[in-house]
């Protein structure tokens, strides 16, 4: 055989003798800040540990990437991510991606996970949340996370809102040098920052019963569904299926 047709021979075969299955790739962005237990900057939060387990079962990789809530959104808005976690829900966010739908509203079968946010008051305090209303502010103020979905829920309270801090942290620090009258947060979230700081827990208390209950959901681009809407399915029911495992909720109960 001549050597020119050997080489092109060979050329034609190297690929597919030698060359690696691709493997898809997803960037994810999420809340650069600490959101105990479900993201957290020294560790793997939970919410990652349930997406690396999908990642692996559906041989697929996710590129986690911090971001300011805010900036996160309008990335995933703009199709620059290929999704984002972890979003509740309102009618306002649709416009920012896709949720794994039922009808007109998220599957919340398909949910990332369920949280609560509470309010958080110096001891002693008389601010008061009966279910319905919050009561004895005094013209204070209520502290919460920049572009989170409680603010506009705490605005159609009637209750005036300082949104300006991106961490819990900032928030309590507001809170007990009188700048705030409450805070509004993450259940979980406040307890640990409580938990973890003396000061903290020396001076704040949570306030019973919790302001909202909601689930949380990973929710694609736009652009990545329409052009991968069978993926798109994989991932939500794979998600779903190892939250509810024996082996994840055993992880979670583990978790501290």
């Amino acid at each position: 055989m001549k050597p020119l047709i050997m080489l092109i021979m060979f050329w034609m075969l190297a690929p597919v003798c030698y060359a690696e299955p691709l493997v898809l790739t997803m960037v994810l962005c999420h809340e650069e800040e600490d959101s105990y237990p479900w993201i957290l900057k020294d560790r793997r939060g939970l919410d990652l540990m349930l997406l690396d387990k999908v990642a692996k079962k559906l041989d697929i990789k996710f590129k986690m990437l911090p971001l300011p809530w805010v900036r996160c959104l309008h990335e995933l808005k703009n199709n620059h991510v290929d999704g984002a976690f972890k979003l509740s829900f309102s009618s306002d966010r649709l416009a920012l991606g896709q949720y794994p739908m039922l009808e007109d509203k998220p599957d919340i079968a398909l949910r990332l996970h369920s949280d609560s946010y509470s309010l958080y008051k110096i001891k002693g305090s008389a601010v008061k949340w009966n279910g319905e209303k919050i009561s004895h502010l005094n013209g204070g103020v209520i502290g919460a996370q920049t572009g989170f979905t409680i603010i506009s829920q705490l605005k159609e309270l009637g209750v005036p809102v300082d949104d300006q801090s991106r961490s819990a942290e900032v928030n309590f620090k507001k809170l007990i040098a009188g700048r705030l009258t409450a805070v509004a947060l993450h259940t979980n979230e406040g307890d640990m920052e409580l938990s973890l700081n003396a000061d903290f827990s020396k001076q704040i208390e949570r306030v019973l019963p919790p302001l909202i209950e909601k689930n949380y959901y990973l929710v694609l681009s736009h652009h990545f569904y329409q052009n991968n809407t069978s993926l798109s399915q994989q991932i939500w029911l794979t998600l779903a299926k190892v939250r509810e495992s024996s082996e994840f909720k055993r992880m979670v109960s583990q978790f501290r």
